[in-house]
């Protein structure tokens, strides 16, 4: 999950001048006990746990983080730099005090402050995924411009495996059994999108992978058995066999989102004037687009992990669409919202209070609607 770059998010122009546009904050992760929320207006990223509310606040790490990673639990999170790191971090809230991030490079940020987190002996390592410092899998470069997939497990056995590229991205199932991880690098010639498996002792690779080329974006769903890829060409794959091309593919949409029932495609654009789109295209099981909306905001998209459901945020409002594009359940006074792994919905308020919506309610809802 990159955040460099993160920015305030105002632009545009009016009829005398800039203009200032809103973009609403935006969960980076989320789970049954807590979320990361990213607030663009002050690129300020923020800890909440499901019980004690926000624990912590940053101001620091989204100018400098590559990939934050929630652990076990979030709101306890590992940060990579990139680089060797040395800078004052403005953690608020909670117990939450200023403290000096350790020289070293990842480093776990928790209420009580940055600590270290030792998967790695050598400078500008990136975690990927990590539950502790004894079950994670990390990036490695080395001299000579090489790069390795390091895969710690609990019971001591690893292993470490070189790869074409540096600057790999890291995609789990909601259900977290299952993951990809493919170059970020444009045009990779050579390169392969590799495939995981959770098991009792870890992650286990699958294979040596399937050679692609060029990837902007994969998401996994269930156990591993549908995939979504966006590149050169956008492909659909259901089990092993069953690889099929998205038609007709949106050429402009760079993200995607997927459960076991349910799918879809993003594409984002801004205007002249500041003004932010967002095109959200449902895709079926058979790989074909089967409903598109637009949206005049930056929308945030969630899948429900195993049901047939869409949910669109647009700063505002949350709605849930069906696999034929139909609104079934909205609610308001959402600015962004995400599905955890067991069907919860976590809800963002624009003034960035969080609730976790029960994964019943929405099926209740819908039941008293009709």
């Amino acid at each position: 999950m990159l955040i460099t770059g993160c920015s305030s998010g105002r632009g545009g122009e009016g009829a005398t001048g800039p203009v200032e546009v809103s973009r609403p904050p935006r969960v980076l992760d989320a789970n049954g006990g807590g979320a990361l929320v990213f607030d663009p207006a002050t690129a300020t990223i923020s800890g909440f746990d499901r019980v004690h509310g926000r624990v912590w606040r940053d101001r620091e790490i989204s100018k400098t983080a590559t990939d934050i990673v929630c652990l076990a639990q979030c709101p306890a999170v590992v940060v990579s730099t990139g680089v060797a790191a040395d800078r004052p971090s403005a953690v608020e809230g909670g117990k939450g005090t200023a403290a000096v991030v350790p020289e070293v490079s990842p480093f776990q940020l928790t209420e009580r402050g940055p600590v270290p987190f030792p998967v790695s002996s050598l400078p500008g390592a990136r975690v990927l995924t990590a539950v502790s410092p004894e079950d994670a899998v990390v990036e490695e470069g080395g001299a000579g411009g090489r790069t390795w997939i390091k895969i710690i497990r609990p019971d001591g056995k690893g292993e470490r495996r070189q790869v074409p590229y540096s600057g790999y991205q890291w995609v789990e199932s909601a259900n977290g059994s299952a993951a990809l991880a493919f170059t970020g690098q444009p045009n990779a010639k050579n390169a392969r999108l590799l495939r995981f498996i959770r098991k009792a002792d870890g992650w286990q690779p699958v294979g040596r992978g399937t050679a692609w080329d060029s990837i902007s974006n994969a998401c996994i769903a269930g156990d591993g058995e549908t995939v979504l890829v966006i590149g050169p060409e956008t492909i659909f794959m259901r089990g092993t066999s069953d690889r099929r091309r998205v038609e007709p593919a949106p050429p402009e949409a760079r993200e995607c989102a997927l459960g076991t029932s349910a799918a879809a495609l993003v594409s984002r654009a801004m205007s002249s004037r500041g003004e932010s789109r967002t095109i959200v295209y449902g895709v079926g099981l058979d790989g074909r687009l089967s409903w598109q909306r637009e949206i005049s905001a930056e929308a945030s998209v969630t899948v429900h992990p195993t049901k047939p459901y869409v949910g669109i945020s647009d700063g505002k409002t949350f709605v849930l669409v069906d696999g034929h594009g139909r609104t079934v359940w909205r609610r308001d006074g959402v600015a962004t919202a995400r599905f955890t792994s067991d069907g919860q919905l976590v809800v963002v308020t624009p003034d960035e209070r969080v609730a976790w919506l029960p994964a019943d309610l929405i099926g209740q809802a819908m039941a008293v609607r009709s």
